[in-house]
């Protein structure tokens, strides 16, 4: 990516030492067509539910909790 799009970051705080980089962030249309790239890749195993890592390497069984919550 980097040799075609010699000017993308993803960090705010780099655009201040280059104000003619683009900043991708959710909605520009890179970020989207590569959100929709990988989905459609992973669409089989995403249907089939989730599986985390623990990055420090625990083996143990962990039990997640998601709780949808909504700000007002």
């Amino acid at each position: 990516m980097g040799r075609d799009y010699p000017r993308i970051v993803f960090d705010k705080a780099l655009l201040a030492e280059d104000p003619n980089r683009e900043w991708v962030t959710p909605g520009h249309p890179l970020f989207e067509s590569l959100r929709a790239l990988v989905e459609e890749q992973t669409q089989d195993h995403l249907q089939r539910g989730a599986v985390f890592c623990d990055l420090n390497g625990g083996s143990r069984p962990h039990l997640t909790h998601a709780i949808p919550v909504a700000m007002k």
